[in-house]
């Protein structure tokens, strides 16, 4: 057997011996691990990867304790599918048919010379409008042949439906739509996941952190630098990557653990796209998808892949949509998987012109101008498009504060931009040639005492700390300004001025209070299981919530299976860990700072809000193997208010004896401060009510005394005392059995 194998590989060509092998795992750490030895990933299962390997680097694998095992070369079902050509042909009969609304383009060509083609349809097909431009690319890999046929019954979909139906009618005339059937032809025709010089192509391209890529060959490849070149004139706002192999919907970054700037979207975007493909959402493979989806490095490390690449260097959310467990199913498949994308397709063309969409001009002669532009708070800088000065930006419903900056011009903040992901908001935006001007001013509290190291900042301009005399000086330009100043223990000031010489702007900022609420209970998470574990914290008094913290002390061993969530009384929920970080141990310290939220949500969106009620938090660990504990949590309240202001000490609660307590009658001592109704509850660690003791029953000011028996579960338990006009007493109890 080993002589066969020999053979074989001498047969083929110098720099391209590697033969197809499956190596077991025993656990999806073991991914990484082949990671660090050099090994490319190719498809990932339960148990075990598929990949292409040298013999030195089976040897490699082998000496580090893994099984490898030599696959036969696959065989592929051709019938039914389009070649190369037979496609071309597709493209010019669709050209022949729709020549209003279609034509095709080649933005280059392959290693052995063939055309790489693209589809653009648009009503008004030969002009470069200001509309959302959206990418589909099929065939990167040569054996993954799905989405070359999806692509092709879409653009028959477009087209035969335009003038026909509204919905179909209004993409085709408010969107570029752009179909590339066939990124890698060299591939396709020889049935082979490589291009024609053996090279992955989704492994080809720059990598976000300048590093090198997961590429065999030295040197970047025709096909790849086409791809890079023709999307550096145009200004995709999403677009889609088609392979086959497993079924889910692959998102950013691929290449680190790290979490990508607006995650919130893509994962929201991503989701979308699973939703309206049942065999997606309902049967995803890896089964661990998230809704059908699924964090690349979450899933396995790939260096150099096309959705890496375009969102760090061309700004589109571009996702890695995996159609089928089987790389080239059987050709009768083919109607059933164009039907269960055909909804997902359509509705990611018209979400391209969701979100905030807009154009830059020149205030006083009308001009596009060519920008750049962030959103406050997160670090990531967007281009609009250099022609017509249009831009397009997903976002999950909010408010925004959007910053432009245009070289000659002053930089432009509009604070307040209100935005809901399924529709649309439009804002156009005026920028007014530089001119510099000089802000002085002071920082002082309530009093008149000067504030030292505040922070006050021009958004998206300029900052500077005060002084220690309250006093800060800064240079920015004329306009309308957008101001913040802040301080940790005062309130943030916004606010926006017209500045058009020389002037000064002074600020008060009015103390806080802080406040923190810990909840110490020990719970085990369980392992592998999406249902977790659910733990509460109660806030007497009525605080308005100016700014929160909240302090994670998990101990776990592999914290990139865990999903943590918090959520306010209000209702208002924020994911603060969303399977980040890999194979990083333990969560400790406070969110946000030091620690980041990962989203979708953050813990702005709760300032604002009452702290009083039930905190709720869950935790979850999604995949087996690793386990871990919450050990404690918190809540850190930053207010005007004052909590003794809104609680009397008379106010008390006490068991007897003291917990843990077991069943039979137990006494229970309260005081209330005046006569009034009064409602005592039995409540759970989940904030969900076991026993009505007693409800609006009427007690005169002073100090009672009950005895009730407790016929509940083993565990822990809140007692509460709570009066008509909101104020509570709470103690914690335990009860054995």
């Amino acid at each position: 057997m080993v002589n066969l194998i020999l053979i074989f590989v001498f047969l083929l060509p110098s720099g391209k011996e590697r033969l197809r092998v499956r190596i077991d795992i025993d656990n999806h750490k073991e991914v990484y691990t082949l990671l660090e030895l050099g090994v490319s990933i190719e498809h990932l299962k339960l148990d075990y990867v598929e990949t292409h390997l040298s013999l030195d680097m089976m040897e490699k694998v082998k000496n580090a304790g893994f099984n490898v095992e030599i696959l036969p070369p696959e065989k592929f079902p051709r019938a039914g599918y389009h070649s190369y050509n037979q496609m071309v042909a597709k493209l010019d009969s669709i050209i022949d048919n729709y020549p209003g609304i279609a034509k095709k383009m080649s933005i280059g060509t392959s290693v052995e010379g063939r055309n790489l083609w693209v589809l653009k349809i648009s009503d008004n097909v030969n002009v470069d409008e200001a509309e959302p431009e959206i990418r589909f690319i099929g065939i990167i890999h040569g054996d993954e042949p799905i989405g070359c046929e999806n692509l092709l019954r879409l653009a028959d979909t477009l087209t035969k439906r335009y003038g026909i139906d509204p919905f179909f009618t209004s993409l085709v005339d408010d969107r570029e739509i752009y179909l590339m059937p066939m990124f890698n032809p060299d591939g396709r025709e020889a049935s082979s996941r490589y291009n024609a010089n053996g090279e992955d192509l989704n492994r080809d391209f720059p990598v976000p952190d300048g590093g090198s890529n997961g590429g065999s060959q030295p040197g970047m490849e025709s096909e790849t630098r086409a791809l890079i070149e023709w999307s550096d004139t145009m200004d995709f706002v999403l677009s889609v990557t088609y392979h086959s192999g497993a079924r889910v919907v692959n998102y950013q970054w691929d290449y680190t653990h790290d979490l990508p700037p607006f995650m919130d979207v893509i994962r929201r975007i991503s989701i979308g796209y699973a939703t309206r493909n049942d065999s997606i959402f309902n049967d995803p493979d890896p089964s661990y998808a998230d809704s059908g989806t699924v964090r690349g490095s979450e899933w396995y490390i790939v260096r150099g892949s096309v959705q890496d690449w375009a969102y760090d260097s061309t700004d589109c959310i571009d996702l890695t949509i995996e159609l089928d467990p089987i790389k080239w199913p059987s050709s009768s498949k083919l109607p059933n998987l164009w039907v269960q994308n055909r909804e997902s397709m359509l509705w990611l063309i018209d979400q391209a012109g969701k979100g905030v969409r807009g154009m830059v001009l020149d205030h006083y002669t009308g001009d596009p101008l060519v920008c750049t532009y962030h959103i406050d708070g997160v670090n990531k800088t967007f281009s609009n498009d250099p022609i017509g000065g249009d831009f397009y930006r997903p976002l999950v419903s909010g408010t925004y504060t959007f910053v432009f900056e245009s070289p000659g011009y002053n930089n432009r903040v509009i604070p307040g931009v209100e935005v809901e992901f399924e529709f649309t908001t439009n804002l156009n935006v005026e920028m007014w040639p530089y001119q510099a001007v000089t802000i002085n001013g002071t920082v002082t509290d309530t009093e008149g005492n000067p504030i030292d190291s505040s922070y006050v900042e021009v958004i998206g301009i300029t900052s500077v700390y005060s002084n220690s005399e309250g006093v800060y000086s800064l240079n920015a330009n004329t306009g309308e300004l957008y101001f913040r100043v802040s301080k940790e223990g005062y309130t943030t000031v916004y606010d926006t001025v017209l500045v058009e010489n020389d002037t000064t702007v002074d600020f008060t900022l009015q103390g806080l209070n802080q406040y923190d609420f810990f909840s110490t209970t020990t719970l085990d998470i369980p392992d592998g299981d999406p249902l977790g574990i659910t733990d509460s914290i109660y806030i007497e008094g009525a605080l308005s919530i100016s700014d929160v913290f909240v302090y994670m002390d998990i101990t776990h061993t592999y914290i990139g299976d865990l999903i943590v969530r918090v959520k306010s009384p209000f209702g208002t929920s924020v994911t603060l860990h969303n399977r980040s970080g890999g194979s990083n141990d333990d969560i400790v310290g406070w969110y946000d700072s030091p620690l980041s939220v990962d989203g979708p949500g953050s813990l702005e969106d709760i300032d604002g809000e009452n702290a009083s009620g039930w905190w709720k938090l869950f935790v979850s660990d999604n995949v087996l193997w690793d386990t871990g504990t919450l050990n404690q949590w918190g809540i850190r309240v930053y207010t005007p208010d004052s909590l003794a202001g809104t609680t009397e000490r008379r106010y008390s609660l006490k068991i007897k004896p003291i917990p843990p307590i077991v069943p039979g009658k137990t006494r229970v001592d309260f005081s209330v401060p005046g006569s009034g109704n009064y409602t005592l509850r039995l409540i759970d660690i989940s904030g969900r009510v076991k026993e009505t003791i007693f409800k609006d029953a009427f007690y005169p000011g002073g100090s009672f005394s009950i005895d009730h028996r407790f016929f509940i579960p083993s565990g822990i338990y809140i007692l509460r005392l709570e009066s008509v006009d909101g104020r509570a007493a709470s103690q914690k109890i335990v009860m054995l059995k």
